[in-house]
């Protein structure tokens, strides 16, 4: 720095306070620059010439603000805040030797007799780090708009919870129908999940699990419930503490249903929603192992077949033959009780599991009211269609297992029915 006379520091005691000022200004990390009361500049601190790369000598002989702001008005500007300090902190950029831009914050202070010194702060990484922020907090928002998925993010010391938009969305409400609390989540989650969830929240908390993965239900806005899937991750401090968790909300609903779908489709069959080939087997399987735990536990299957179906199915078509089929399915479902199995195995061909029967009069009671449905006509295009079936029973076999069995001797029983003229009835 200068000497002390510029500042009105000629006594003793000034001069000490000069010194002071300098040591302080040395110290910090801010350009200082003194100036006296017409504006000249008369000295500067070495963070100047660090920061900015400008020589000393060439600030202090030549204009500095010239340097330092190239831009007329920009000088004029400066000119005018160090004869008139404003208050607090001004922004201006100022130009580096090297052709940076620095960011920079100002402030002047105007000393008694005139002179004064401007202060500046390089915010410039500052500024950098602010953009990036901004840049990343930008990218963040438009991945949480842009995915499907629903993002929450969770304070585990304030319980304070972020819910994105598209979360909210997936359970049916607006923006500021949500809150920020972690129990907006918790207390839509169905009552016989909510147990399971909170559990391997926890596990996941306390480090007992790698990761957090939950499907459960969660009720809609609409009342009902959605299946979803929750991921999630705990972010931990320094000491290995659990303070913050974030995740993803997936619904799973259309897949559920999917599912659910594809696995009725593999069971049933596609013209009527009857139990098909498989799932009939299955029961069976399943009452023949009944029936090897329970002496007295019986059983019945009845293999049905309509007479002359070719026939009807040729003079009227495909078309109406399937109609039929469809109607004759409905009629032999409700003759039987719901626990009973009625499946369509074959194109005319249906087989009735009736399940836990007293004797075996109760099949023959059950092939009575199918012949008493069957002789009220089938309306197929306004024409009435009167149809006959043939029927074969097989009851529970302390030496039979396989359900394919119990279905062969009901197959054959039915063909002995229709070889004594079909609209027959045969057991074995």
């Amino acid at each position: 720095m200068g000497g002390l006379a510029g500042y009105g520091f000629d006594s003793p005691a000034s001069a000490d306070l000069y010194k002071l000022l300098q040591n302080v200004c040395a110290r910090l990390p801010l350009l200082v620059v003194f100036y006296d009361n017409e504006g000249q500049i008369l000295s500067i601190n070495q963070e100047v010439t660090t920061q900015l790369s400008w020589d000393t000598g060439d600030l202090l002989s030549r204009d500095f603000l010239s340097h330092c702001f190239p831009d007329p008005q920009t000088q004029r500007q400066i000119r005018y805040w160090m004869m008139h300090p404003p208050a607090g902190w001004q922004e201006v950029p100022v130009h580096s030797a090297d052709g940076q831009v620095l960011e920079m914050i100002w402030a002047f202070v105007r000393f008694p007799n005139g002179g004064g010194l401007m202060c500046g702060y390089n915010n410039t990484d500052l500024k950098l780090t602010q953009a990036a922020l901004l840049e990343t907090s930008d990218r963040y928002a438009l991945l949480t708009r842009g995915i499907n998925d629903g993002i929450w993010d969770w304070n585990l010391t304030t319980d304070e919870t972020f819910y994105s938009s598209r979360w909210k969305e997936l359970l049916g409400y607006r923006h500021d129908e949500v809150g920020n609390h972690i129990d907006e989540w918790l207390r839509r989650i169905h009552p016989q999940d909510v147990e399971r969830v909170k559990l391997n929240l926890m596990l996941h908390i306390r480090g007992q699990t790698p990761h957090f993965q939950q499907e459960f239900r969660i009720q809609h806005r609409n009342g009902s419930y959605r299946w979803v899937l929750a991921r999630g991750l705990v972010l931990r401090d320094a000491h290995g503490n659990a303070c913050r968790m974030a995740g993803s909300l997936t619904d799973l609903t259309e897949h559920q249903v999917a599912g659910v779908q594809l696995l009725h489709d593999a069971l049933h069959d596609s013209l009527t929603g009857l139990a098909n080939r498989t799932l009939l087997f299955d029961r069976i399987e399943q009452a023949a192992r009944h029936a090897r735990r329970r002496p007295d536990y019986k059983f019945a299957i009845l293999f049905i077949d309509i007479d002359r179906f070719k026939v009807i199915n040729d003079s009227l078509g495909h078309s109406c033959g399937d109609l039929i089929l469809i109607e004759l399915a409905n009629r032999l479902t409700r003759i039987v009780r719901p626990d009973d199995t009625v499946a369509r195995i074959g194109g005319d061909e249906f087989v009735i599991l009736l399940d836990d029967i007293s004797n075996n009069n109760d099949a023959l009671g059950v092939c009575d009211r199918i012949r008493y449905t069957l002789d009220q006509p089938f309306m197929i295009k306004d024409q009435p269609i009167t149809l006959r079936v043939s029927i074969g029973v097989a009851t529970r076999s302390n030496h039979i297992e396989k359900a394919e069995n119990y279905l062969r001797n009901a197959d054959i029983a039915m063909y002995q029915a229709k070889l004594a003229g079909g609209e027959s009835l045969s057991s074995l």
